[in-house]
């Protein structure tokens, strides 16, 4: 998130922590929603203030879930970026995906595992399937060399996948809401999410020829967008 950041900061002051079980932090004692809920509430209160949440992909599930749970802890706005929606079929592609992974990595130790999903050929294979702009190409697989290695063990990263993959993100009620969706995003459908923030009332911003990750392919749109938005 740091060039959407950077881009904001001359307007706002723009907290991008790091989710626990990733960066520099260490993981929960169960990595599932329930954790990430709780874990964003107590940095939440630390702060003092009732702050303007963004969430990108996973992150708009918990931004979601959070803001509907502790709706009187946050500001009245909430931007969701390419948030992941369930649309029909879901369910059953999300315990096929499940299986697959572990019938793939749960012959190996814990160690082997971590050291196989850091690795670099699986960031290339992430980039190149949630990047559409491929003149970016490069920038981006070289950005997912190094961060996509970023997280305390594939005990946390496998936890984080099933939040993804077993949650919706919703559209949090008597809030104000940003929709902000690339038109070929590979892991939800833009016809459903265009759909969903219409019948919640939320504004809708479709980037053409992007996709899942706008937060690279289209920093500078995005951030004007939330501008825009929070004006």
């Amino acid at each position: 998130m740091d060039a959407v950041r950077e881009k904001l900061s001359d307007d706002f002051e723009v907290l991008s922590p790091d989710l626990p079980g990733t960066g520099d932090n260490p993981e929960l004692s169960v990595q599932d929603l329930a954790g990430h809920l709780k874990w964003l509430h107590s940095y939440i209160e630390d702060l003092g203030v009732k702050p303007i949440l963004v969430g990108h992909s996973m992150g708009s599930i918990i931004v979601s879930h959070y803001v509907e749970k502790y709706p009187e802890t946050v500001g009245e706005k909430v931007v969701l970026m390419s948030p992941i929606l369930r649309g029909p079929g879901a369910k059953v592609a999300g315990r096929v995906l499940d299986g697959a992974l572990k019938g793939l990595l749960w012959p190996f130790g814990q160690e082997q595992r971590t050291k196989i999903l850091a690795s670099k050929q699986v960031s290339w294979t992430i980039s190149h399937y949630l990047t559409s702009d491929k003149t970016k190409q490069k920038e981006i697989t070289e950005l997912h060399y190094k961060y996509g290695g970023s997280f305390a063990s594939s005990r946390s990263l496998y936890g984080d996948m099933q939040v993804s993959m077993e949650n919706d993100t919703k559209m949090p009620k008597d809030k104000q809401i940003l929709v902000i969706f690339g038109k070929k995003d590979r892991l939800s459908n833009h016809k459903l999410a265009r759909a969903r923030a219409e019948q919640a009332g939320a504004e809708y911003c479709e980037l053409l020829d992007c996709g899942h990750l706008i937060n690279y392919e289209r920093p500078q749109e995005v951030a004007e967008r939330i501008k825009q938005f929070l004006k």
